[in-house]
């Protein structure tokens, strides 16, 4: 009878702890379920901007191109050690949610164009007026008491300097002043990797970046080195990286009829460590050779005065990396010397870590100090 009951108790026992597994592996599958991978810690996902590093609640629109965008960041990020951006891409956010200006900030330079409307006020005594004139279809202006004149292709400036003198002929003791009143809308047709390709509806001052903003900004595969503004049947090349660094000319206004074309990024490197903007490059579109000093400019230079270590690691045919070592303003290494290529990352820290004329005391003290060393 005893042993009956033992069996009996140890059989309701097995089967007990088998229930309470089944539910565990449930509950852990469930779980599972709802809770998202991540490939990098929370941190890092959020630095790359990855799915899943918003507060809760947040929700996270990317296109198919900006997740493939991010797999260019989180493979050099991996090869750094660091998280690592695409240079440039974030002035096209930044813009997006700025507030535009307000109308009224035309210069004298402005081109003008059918649909824009000038205001012409003429002092003087018997011919006084006020007015507000359009550009017609035919790119005259024609202001009360004096004869046609051609405003479309002429800038704000031009134009104005033409009516004062035909209030001079005309008007004897009159005087003019003449200013922009409405700006004309055009269509720019923008294509290629960028987020809303199509037509979009710019101001009449508008330039290739503010089409490209419109246009949802260049997405993480596009070019920054090679954008195509297609005028007239011929196209020119913009290097927007000119624009990020302040160069004039880098961003050219924009015509009735233009076209914006972006072509897919092109090589890109990186440099990482203790410089003072690390991030992903392009490299230039007009396939000039680019050194290590100037991908150093571009990151801003080390963060640290004096001379810096630098290893450059190489992509070999085969696929491996290779990597090389020289120091800040040594030419006649291979990284000072040899232009850089797809997939090449510069590694930079300072060439040592000391101090002189110093002594340090740590360990197991109740106050560690660093203190200046008597001669």
């Amino acid at each position: 009878m005893l042993a009956a009951t033992r069996r009996f108790t140890v059989r309701m026992t097995i089967q007990a702890l088998a229930l309470l597994c089944l539910i565990g592996i449930a509950e852990g599958a469930d779980k599972r379920r709802h809770t998202p991978e991540k490939m990098l810690p929370d941190d890092s996902q959020q630095a790359l901007g990855l799915p899943g590093s918003g507060k809760p609640g947040d929700v996270i629109v990317e296109s198919d191109h900006s997740r493939q965008g991010n797999a260019l960041e989180i493979a050099f990020s991996r090869r750094a050690g660091q998280s690592m951006r695409l240079y440039g891409y974030d002035a096209f956010a930044a813009a997006a949610h700025a507030t535009p200006p307000a109308f009224g900030t035309a210069q004298s330079d402005y081109l003008l164009g059918p649909g824009d409307e000038v205001r012409v006020t003429i002092h003087g005594g018997k011919h006084d007026s006020n007015r507000r004139y359009t550009v017609n279809s035919n790119g005259d202006v024609i202001v009360d008491q004096l004869r046609p004149l051609t405003a479309a292709g002429l800038t704000l400036g031009d134009l104005r300097r033409q009516i004062e003198r035909e209030v001079e002929i005309t008007l004897s003791g009159h005087e003019a002043f003449v200013s922009l009143d409405g700006m004309r809308r055009m269509g720019i047709l923008v294509t290629g990797a960028v987020a809303r390709p199509g037509r979009h509806e710019v101001a009449g001052s508008a330039t290739v970046f503010d089409a490209l903003v419109a246009a949802g900004g260049v997405d993480k595969l596009g070019s920054l080195r090679d954008i195509r503004l297609v005028r007239a049947g011929s196209a020119s090349s913009i290097d927007f990286y000119g624009l990020l660094q302040g160069n004039d000319g880098a961003d050219p206004a924009l015509r009735d009829g233009d076209r914006i074309v972006v072509p897919p990024i092109g090589p890109t490197i990186a440099v990482a460590g203790q410089v003072k903007r690390p991030a992903i490059f392009e490299l230039p579109a007009d396939g000039h050779p680019f050194r290590r000093e100037s991908a150093l400019a571009l990151a801003g230079g080390p963060v640290l005065p004096g001379p810096a270590r630098i290893v450059l690691f190489t992509i070999s045919d085969e696929g491996a990396e290779k990597p090389v070592e020289s120091d800040a303003g040594d030419g006649a290494t291979i990284a000072g010397g040899w232009a850089l290529a797809d997939g090449d990352l510069l590694l930079v820290s300072p060439a040592h870590d000391m101090r002189v004329g110093s002594v340090a005391i740590a360990g197991h003290i109740r106050h560690p100090v660093l203190a200046p060393c008597p001669r």
